[in-house]
């Protein structure tokens, strides 16, 4: 004698379930998430984007190195800098009315009355390395400063 037995109890797929407390999920972080801005320069990027992205990037050098060999973070090296002159050059390029007036407010040896708004500028350059440079005969540029790493 057979006996067949029929559950009426509706399944449910396994993978469909997903506990809240999950500690293998991964959460992404905001870092995560963030996609820097393209180093093709464009009129809609702001001067924040650039420096957000600088930072973005600066960070997550940081982490990479710590478990690279010394060959790895030459590589990182070259490229993170290829990028961070990409920008600058968008820095260059789209603050010109900025950079044009900037032997303006010097006043003296090393001595400038800069403006509330390229004083806030100048600090935030200063947070990724930058900072505004004279080249002399007026001209003056956005370079990285020389301890970049």
């Amino acid at each position: 004698m057979s006996a067949a037995v029929v559950s009426c109890k509706k399944e449910t797929a396994v993978s469909d379930i997903k506990p809240v407390n999950d500690s293998i999920a991964k959460k992404e972080t905001p870092e995560d998430q963030y996609k820097p801005i393209d180093t093709a320069c464009s009129s809609e990027n702001k001067t924040e984007d650039y420096i957000t992205a600088l930072q973005w990037y600066r960070t997550k050098i940081d982490k990479e190195i710590a478990g690279n060999s010394p060959e790895q973070n030459n590589k990182v090296y070259e490229d993170y800098v290829k990028i961070r002159d990409k920008y600058t050059e968008c820095f260059n390029d789209s603050q010109t009315e900025i950079l044009d007036k900037y032997i303006d407010y010097h006043t003296g040896p090393d001595t400038y009355n800069l403006p509330d708004n390229i004083k806030k500028m100048a600090a935030e350059f200063s947070k990724v390395g930058l900072e505004f440079r004279e080249m002399g005969e007026g001209l003056t540029e956005i370079h990285s400063l020389p301890r970049i790493l």
